[in-house]
């Protein structure tokens, strides 16, 4: 029996959380519960409401290193490694208590829906025929719970979406997460995929995904019924069947004669690259306040949607372009509006000046694609002096 002041070794930690599977930790000051899985001979910890995070190996054994020299138990004191940490420095407290560690959670694992593994196995097998022809890999080793998929071709960001089990949301079985403009064969084509996720996802979805992959918005997301996510990858299969004609492509497939009800503008009515870019932005910000609030590695900041209709974000979106020249509100560079009309990364992007304030009006602005994604949810101010100190540069 260790005693409160022993420092397991990595191989005793990862015997102990093999043996505790079932478990539910709490973390030490915030007492947030999560769970610890070994998969490989690799800890994952996965915060209860989010997805499995993988801590190496090698940086454990430099946390459970500075605990024995520091004794400390703040998670803020591993600054370099603070998420895994947390969890980490729970876990050790278990290995040294562990007749205080919380119960079996037989509960709430007796209430949530299994898949088999042939029923896993087949999950894979339709999803690798959808996207063989945009030469996809599934990486198994990164999740415990699900795959990543990667694109075999690319030298950086491979990674393109997500399939996960799932564990932490008892009203869908399987959630997904793709990265949908680089999933479209073609540049051209991506606008209309993006629309064709979302009718399809609209119709056979059973509840809002809680699962996440990465932190940009524009990722699509939906969850399903087992039987839904296989129909939905078999109908997504014969979209990409190089077979099938351009003009055929992301054809929404209706299977009852009342499809589901049209959104206020609908999309086939919609002519212009701007007018769709402004659905695509309306579309975004309601996915993002949605899974406001979600635990994913970290709480997800609370995100308002503060508009009265739809029509009224249009058009104030609208207004704000038309004030903006159709240029970036940061760079200034000229906005494009589809794919296909220029460099993809300067396509027109919704971003809240303010990260911690809400979708409404006075806290939006029209940026570049590029520009979003590198902001993040840094201060706008400072970002904007970063912009300018490269622009002074020679």
């Amino acid at each position: 029996m260790p005693s409160s002041t022993d420092i397991p070794t990595f191989s005793e930690l990862l015997q102990f959380a093999k043996s505790r599977q079932a478990h539910e930790y709490e973390t030490i000051f915030q007492e947030k519960p999560f769970h610890v899985f070994v998969k490989n001979e690799e800890l994952y910890f996965r915060p209860v409401g989010s997805v499995e995070r993988r801590a190496r190996t090698h940086r454990i054994n430099e946390v459970l290193d500075k605990l024995r020299l520091t004794a400390s138990w703040k998670p803020g004191d591993y600054s370099d490694d603070s998420f895994n940490a947390s969890y980490l420095l729970s876990l050790v407290k278990a290995w040294q208590t562990p007749e205080l560690t919380t119960r079996p959670n037989t509960a709430r694992d007796s209430e949530r829906a299994q898949l088999t593994p042939e029923q896993k196995e087949k999950l894979k097998s339709v999803v690798k025929t959808a996207l063989r022809p945009r030469d996809c890999i599934l990486q198994e080793e990164r999740l415990v719970h699900g795959f990543q998929i990667e694109l075999r071709p690319a030298i950086k960001n491979k990674w393109i979406g997500s399939v996960y089990w799932s564990e932490n949301n008892l009203e869908n079985d399987v959630e997904v997460a793709f990265d949908s403009p680089r999933l479209a064969i073609t540049r051209l084509e991506s606008a209309s995929l993006t629309q064709w996720f979302t009718r399809t996802a609209l119709l056979l979805q059973s509840a809002a995904p809680r699962n996440h992959s990465g932190d940009n918005e524009a990722w699509f997301r939906a969850g399903f019924r087992y039987a839904d996510a296989i129909e939905f990858f078999r109908r997504l299969a014969k979209q990409t069947d190089p077979l099938t004609h351009g003009r055929d492509r992301w054809v929404y497939e209706s299977s009852s004669s009342q499809p589901p009800s049209p959104p206020e503008h609908p999309q086939q009515s919609i002519a212009s690259p701007e007018e769709r870019a402004l659905s695509h932005m309306l579309a975004m910000a309601k996915a993002a306040c949605s899974q406001s609030g979600e635990v994913r590695t970290s709480v997800a900041k609370e995100k308002c949607f503060r508009f009265e209709s739809d029509a009224q974000f249009r058009a104030y979106v609208a207004g704000l372009l038309a004030k903006q020249n159709n240029r970036c509100a940061i760079t200034n560079l000229s906005l494009f509006f589809d794919e296909g009309g220029g460099d993809e990364e300067c396509l027109a992007s919704l971003d809240r000046i303010s990260s911690d304030g809400h979708y409404e009006a006075g806290n939006l602005q029209i940026v570049c694609r590029f520009v979003n994604r590198w902001k993040s949810d840094a201060d706008d101010l400072d970002f904007r002096r970063l912009i300018g100190l490269l622009r002074q540069e020679p």
